[in-house]
């Protein structure tokens, strides 16, 4: 079998946070800069609650499966699991919760955050 060396820089996840205990990223320090966006009224992937499809903490998965130095969680205050993408309200396997701010509010914010952490990728490469 042939393998292939991947180099991997960073990692985001919108709404999202690593499940199972196929991947511990908890090591890659020196190479990975990860970031999870997270929203205060997600059902499915509640900041202070259970991930809805495994029932673990979401922010085990997240600071106990990604490089603590260097990983950023951002909550954007008013948003849910929906409003990171277009495609409609979700139900499965939870409702999700309502938003409080606009949909294009919650997408806004994402960018923002989405757009510091490639820079702060691009300098840690130039350091290099």
């Amino acid at each position: 079998t042939k393998q292939h060396s991947i180099s991997v820089s960073g990692l985001f996840m919108l709404g999202g946070n690593i499940i199972g205990d196929e991947i511990d990223l908890s090591k890659e320090e020196d190479h990975l800069e990860c970031l999870a966006i997270l929203a205060s009224e997600d059902m499915i992937t509640a900041p202070k609650g259970k991930n809805a499809h495994d029932g673990v903490p979401v922010m085990d998965g997240i600071i106990g499966k990604c490089p603590k130095k260097s990983t950023t969680v951002a909550i954007i205050q008013g948003g849910n699991h929906a409003g990171f993408g277009h495609y409609g309200p979700q139900t499965y396997p939870v409702p999700d919760g309502e938003r409080t701010i606009s949909h294009e509010e919650q997408q806004n914010e994402t960018i923002r955050h989405l757009a510091s952490y490639i820079q702060k990728i691009k300098k840690r490469h130039k350091r290099k």
